[in-house]
C-alpha cells in the first residue's frame, strides 16, 4: 500500500499547514507557522532546506505537481496564496486498491465509496475544505481497478454505465516469450490434439507457412475408421488463436468456416474458452451458438494464466461430421505418412507394407500371405 499510504501522509501534513479553515488554501501567514518544522517541510515540498515564502511556493508546487498530480496555483502578488485546483490519482492507486481487495476476497463494491474508503483522511480534508469532487480524477484509477489480475485470472468489472464493479475472469492472451506466441503454442498442444481427437498423424501447418497468418489451417489431421464394409479417413482440421479475446475468437470461427470444405470436422482451439473460464458468459454461450450453426466443434485450452503452463485440452463442443467433395488434402495427408486406399480390399494400408490391415490376402506358391493387389500389378506387368 505504498502509495495510498503516501497519499494519505500528504493529506495529514496539508491538514496541519492549512489550520485557518481547512480551505485547501495555503497563505504566507499559514507558511511563517510551519517554516521551522522540516520534517512537516519534507512531507510538503521534499525538503526542509527552504529560505522563505516565494520558494516555498515554487518547490512546493513543483514537488505537488510530480509526486501526487495535485494542482495548485498561485495568487498574484508577492504574498499570493496557493490553492488546490485539481487532483489527478495515479493509477498506482487503482492497483493497491485491486489487490487489497482481492485479498480480502470482496466479490463486489461501489467505486466512489470504495476510493474514499481507502484513501479517508485525503477525502475527510477535502470535505472540510468544500472542495469540488468533479476536480477529483479517477480515470487512471478506475482503469487499473479493471486491469489488475489476482493468481485466478479474475478481475474488477463495471456494470454498463453503473458505479458498482464485481469480480470476474479476465481475458488471456498466451506468452511465450518471443514474438511468435501462436507458432509455440500451437507446438506445446500438439501431441495433446492428436491424442484428444483420436488421430493418426496430425501436421502443425504453421511451419510450411512461416507463421504467415491468413494462409493455411493451422492443424491438419486424420483418423482412420475402420467398418466390415471398408476403412473410411475423417480430416479433422483445428484453427488455434492465443487469445480468447474477443476479436480474437470472432477471426477464428470466421476462418475455421473457410476451411469446411476439405475436412469431415473442423474445431477452434481458444485458451480458457469454456462457460467457468471465459469472462463473459453471455457472449460465450452466443459463440457457441454461432459454431453449432455452422458446423464449428470448440476445443478449450487450460492453461495456468500467471505462469502460461499447459494443463491440457476440453472438446467443450463437438463437431459434426460431414461430407465433403474435395478429397486432395485426405489424399496428401495419407502420402505424407505413406498410406493409400486400396480399391480392391477398401482398406486403408501402408504403401511399402500392404499386408498390415490388408483386406484380401492370398497364400502365394512359396505359403506366404500376399496382397492381391501386389499380386495384379505383378501380372500386369508380365
Amino acid at each position: 500500500m505504498k502509495f495510498i499510504t503516501k497519499l494519505q501522509e500528504l493529506a495529514e501534513a496539508l491538514i496541519k499547514i492549512d489550520n485557518s479553515g481547512p480551505d485547501c488554501k495555503i497563505t504566507i501567514t499559514e507558511f511563517e507557522k510551519i517554516k521551522e518544522d522540516k520534517e512537516l517541510l519534507r512531507s510538503l515540498t521534499g525538503t526542509d532546506k527552504i529560505i522563505d515564502w516565494e520558494e516555498f511556493k515554487s518547490i512546493f508546487r513543483q514537488y505537488q505537481s510530480t509526486e501526487f498530480n495535485f494542482e495548485w496555483s498561485k495568487g498574484k502578488g508577492q504574498s499570493g496564496t496557493l490553492i488546490l485546483d485539481k487532483i489527478t490519482l495515479s493509477s498506482e492507486i487503482g492497483e493497491e486498491i485491486a489487490k487489497k481487495l482481492m485479498a480480502e476476497n470482496r466479490q463486489e463494491g461501489y467505486f466512489n465509496e470504495t476510493i474514499e474508503e481507502f484513501l479517508n483522511t485525503l477525502y475527510a480534508y477535502l470535505e472540510k475544505c468544500k472542495f469540488d469532487k468533479k476536480n477529483i480524477e479517477l480515470g487512471l484509477v478506475k482503469e487499473s481497478l479493471t486491469t489488475t489480475n489476482n493468481n485466478k485470472n479474475e478481475r474488477y468489472k463495471f456494470s454498463t454505465r453503473s458505479n458498482k464493479f464485481q469480480i470476474g475472469v479476465a481475458q488471456y492472451s498466451f506468452r511465450s516469450g518471443s514474438d511468435k506466441s501462436e507458432f509455440e503454442l500451437g507446438k506445446t498442444i500438439e501431441d495433446s490434439l492428436r491424442k484428444i481427437l483420436q488421430l493418426e498423424n496430425i501436421y502443425h501447418k504453421q511451419e510450411e507457412r512461416k507463421h504467415r497468418k491468413y494462409q493455411n489451417v493451422d492443424f491438419e489431421g486424420y483418423r482412420i475408421v475402420r467398418t466390415l464394409s471398408g476403412d473410411e479417413i475423417e480430416v479433422i482440421n483445428v484453427e488455434l488463436k492465443p487469445s480468447n479475446k474477443i476479436e480474437a475468437v470472432s477471426e477464428a470461427i470466421s476462418q475455421s468456416i473457410n476451411y469446411k470444405e476439405k475436412a469431415q470436422k473442423t474445431y477452434i482451439a481458444i485458451p480458457l474458452f469454456d462457460p467457468r473460464n471465459f469472462y463473459d458468459t453471455g457472449r460465450f454461450y452466443n459463440f457457441v451458438k454461432l459454431c453449432e450453426e455452422n458446423e464449428v466443434g470448440i476445443i478449450s485450452i487450460n492453461i495456468d494464466p500467471e505462469s502460461h503452463k499447459f494443463i491440457g485440452l476440453d472438446i467443450v463442443l463437438e463437431a459434426p461430421k460431414r461430407e465433403i467433395q474435395n478429397y486432395d488434402v485426405a489424399t496428401e495427408l495419407l502420402q505424407i505418412d505413406k498410406r493409400e486406399y486400396c480399391v480392391l480390399c477398401r482398406k486403408i494400408v501402408k504403401t511399402d507394407d500392404r499386408l498390415k490391415n490388408c483386406g484380401w490376402s492370398i497364400i502365394n506358391e512359396n505359403d506366404q500371405s500376399t496382397c492381391m493387389k501386389n499380386s495384379f500389378e505383378k501380372i500386369a506387368i508380365k
